[in-house]
């Protein structure tokens, strides 16, 4: 390709013109075309330009320069403003919610709401970017949605209009969710985990939902609570949210319930819960529904009577390693009275036959020991230091004040006295658990077996609050907090649905996590994308289960849309 002058004779005289040739893939000769006519020779001859020839062939030369330099510059790739760079490892989770027709099942719930926009395309948008890079919600639409989504159909007021509407129901689009994974998976609740975590918010004042009660992070400031019931496979089965302030003993009621309502749970079940959750209320309610329970029951709380029979030594069976006793567990099965005294209608009394297990491990009793003496050297600091009365609050139960002024302030005068009773007691009985259980046919083995599964349950609120970033909340209203956690309920069942179903527990949640952020493309061309995602272990363990396209260093718009409707479970896998 070259431009050059073209020179006619024609009647009035030599006419010139500046052409471009250019080569025809396929012919042998090259082709031209005209693009700019200069006129006559004679009538272009001027001060400026006394040889019109001379002059135009040396301008078709630095048409030729121009032309060249741009050729050369554009081999080489620049900055754009054009999104290149997109996640796909969201891909996995859209064949889910694809393959369960969870969206599709959205999409009609939410007509109710008359929207103009699709609340399934945008929840299921803030899920995968939840999962991709967890930021607030206006960063998400900015930052991460474009990542996975360019070509969204819906605006930012959009976002938060879908958190309020779909926060408000959340319970029902959990409901969805299940009535949608439930042709897959068949929900296995002969066993029930529950617990309850909370959620502090950096608020100056409380409001109906954020109100200020005990907190797990021992935090000052006003919380929200969460309720979580887990099947025997540790897969979440839904959710209770609930003022900070208000106690998390009922909740386990309410969500058994709610799981009840949507028959997931529909024969008997064993309720699982710590110490948090063990009361008079929901061992009876366990009951009434002829339900079972194994809850753990703090030994410092036993009466006089427990605690002499845990203090019996010879009926320990023991487990000893380099003349060590490094574990040791006991039982009894008996009839326990329990009193309801919070009912309109008067106390409740009824008796209940359980096994109890206790035992010991001495890698929890030196911990716990380490605690405790490290809680007591740092009292007896604050004392020597003269300290302010806030800052012994986290050791409020082991110690108690004497002499202090009327606005409850240290004086001079003030004594600080150390509960050493307490602490005695908490040394003494440090490394002791007890579980109590309904199930008195099952061994003492089965029992701890089955109670520790529980650490499932904390995994999840660690997700919650680490992978997912569930806190800080960048949101004021009530339903849209609700929707905000809905999102991030789904996440963690979306993560479990991969972890137990797709790759069997053979990959780490962390492996998953690390998979779906780092599966990115940057778009070379039209039809040609980079792939840089690494590969290791779990990318190859990933590749058997889900596509072995994953491991392609270039993707085409053909290997894109066999990601995207890859199927990748059957009904009814369990």
């Amino acid at each position: 390709m070259s431009y050059f002058l073209k020179i006619t004779q024609k009647t009035k005289g030599k006419y010139l013109q500046i052409y471009d040739s250019f080569h025809v893939k396929g012919e042998k000769n090259n082709k031209s075309k005209c693009i700019k006519s200069l006129g006559y020779y004679d009538d272009l001859i001027s001060t400026e330009i006394p040889d019109p020839i001379a002059y135009y062939k040396d301008y078709a030369a630095s048409l030729n320069k121009e032309r060249k330099i741009k050729i050369e510059s554009d081999k080489i790739r620049k900055i754009s403003d054009k999104q290149i760079s997109f996640n796909f490892g969201n891909f996995i989770l859209d064949s889910i919610i694809n393959q369960i027709e969870f969206k599709k099942m959205l999409k009609f719930f939410s007509t109710q709401f008359q929207r103009r926009f699709d609340h399934s395309e945008v929840l299921c948008d803030l899920i995968k970017a939840r999962i991709v890079d967890p930021k607030s919600k206006l960063s998400t639409f900015n930052e991460v949605i474009p990542q996975i989504h360019p070509s969204r159909n819906y605006e930012l007021t959009d976002v938060y209009a879908t958190l309020n509407d779909l926060g408000e129901k959340y319970k029902n689009i959990i409901e969805l969710f299940n009535a949608s994974l439930k042709k897959y998976y068949a929900f296995d609740t002969i066993n029930s985990y529950f617990d309850c975590t909370n959620f502090y918010f950096e608020i100056d004042k409380e409001d109906l939902l954020r109100r200020k009660g005990p907190s797990k992070e021992n935090r000052k400031e006003p919380l929200l609570g969460m309720g979580l019931l887990l099947d025997k496979n540790c897969m979440p089965i839904t959710m209770e949210l609930y003022p900070g302030n208000e106690s998390e003993k009922p909740m386990l009621k309410r969500c058994i319930d709610e799981a009840k309502r949507q028959e997931i749970v529909i024969n008997r079940t064993i309720r699982i819960a710590d110490k948090g959750l063990n009361c008079a209320k929901n061992i009876f309610e366990a009951l009434k529904e002829k339900d079972g329970y194994i809850f753990s029951k703090s030994i410092i709380q036993l009466s006089q009577k427990e605690k002499t029979w845990v203090d019996i030594e010879e009926q320990y069976e023991k487990i000893v390693e380099n003349n060590v006793v490094i574990f040791k567990y006991k039982d009894c099965i008996d009839e326990f009275e329990y009193i309801i005294s919070d009912t309109t209608n008067g106390p409740i009394k009824f008796k209940a036959k359980e096994k109890r297990v206790v035992y010991w491990s001495k890698r929890l009793a030196d911990k716990k020991l380490k605690e405790l003496n490290k809680m007591e050297a740092k009292i007896n600091d604050l004392i020597l230091s003269k300290a302010k009365r806030e800052q012994y609050n986290s050791y409020a139960p082991y110690i108690s004040f004497k002499g202090i002024d009327k606005n409850g302030e240290i004086t001079e005068k003030t004594q600080v006295i150390i509960n050493h009773e307490k602490i005695e007691k908490d040394k003494k009985y440090a490394g002791y658990n007890m579980i109590i259980t309904s199930e008195v046919y099952l061994d003492d083995k089965q029992i701890y077996d089955i109670y520790h599964h529980l650490w499932k349950i904390e995994e999840s609120f660690r997700i919650l609050k680490t992978d997912l970033d569930a806190r800080p909340v960048y949101l004021q209203k009530p339903n849209e907090i609700f929707g905000h956690f809905l999102v991030c309920y789904l996440s963690i069942v979306l993560i479990r649905i991969l972890q137990n179903i797709i790759f069997e527990g053979k990959l780490k949640v962390s492996e998953i996590f690390n998979f779906i952020r780092e599966f990115k493309v940057i778009e070379y061309d039209d039809n040609l994308m980079i792939n840089t995602l690494k590969a290791n272990d779990a990318v190859v363990e990933i590749s058997k289960r889900y596509s072995p396209i994953i491991e392609y260093a270039t993707l085409n718009s053909s290997y894109v849309e066999k990601l995207k409707n890859v199927k990748l479970f059957n009904r009814r896998t369990r």
